[in-house]
């Protein structure tokens, strides 16, 4: 393919570039993405109200509950990778879930499935409580 301008001109052009915008995201970093959320309601806006956000944090609440009541169901619900080897027996899981409560560090040593299905549960518990008005964060 035939270019206008020289290998040696599209490489000079090319550091000067990135060296100019390596100093500006040094200077202006930007926001940080962590703990940014985005999320879409599809409807009219005649159906927005002041408790909008609480209320389809209650829908989605009573959906975690009924659907996902523990970390088991919930990481073979979603298809999280190793949900398999999660126990089936209710009673074990209940003990498994308080030895994460106790200390995670150790269960996920000896148990990553386990560990990865209850901390993203946990997370996932959290924020559609705070969504519900259960509980405020920063």
């Amino acid at each position: 393919m035939k270019h206008s301008l020289s290998e040696h001109s599209l490489q000079a052009i090319s550091e000067s570039l990135s060296a100019w915008n390596r100093t500006f995201v040094a200077q202006y970093p930007g926001e940080s993405a962590a703990g940014s959320l985005c999320n879409t309601v599809y409807g009219g806006a005649h159906l927005f109200r002041a408790d909008s956000v609480r209320r389809l944090g209650q829908v989605a609440e009573r959906a975690l509950a009924e659907n996902a009541p523990d970390f088991v169901v919930f990481a073979r619900a979603i298809g999280l990778p190793l949900a398999q080897q999660l126990p089936d027996v209710l009673d074990y899981a209940t003990g498994l879930r308080h030895r994460l409560e106790i200390d995670a560090e150790a269960v996920r040593t000896e148990n990553k499935p386990a560990w990865l299905a209850h901390a993203i549960y946990t997370r996932v518990q959290g924020e559609v409580e705070s969504r519900a008005g259960r509980r405020f964060s920063n």
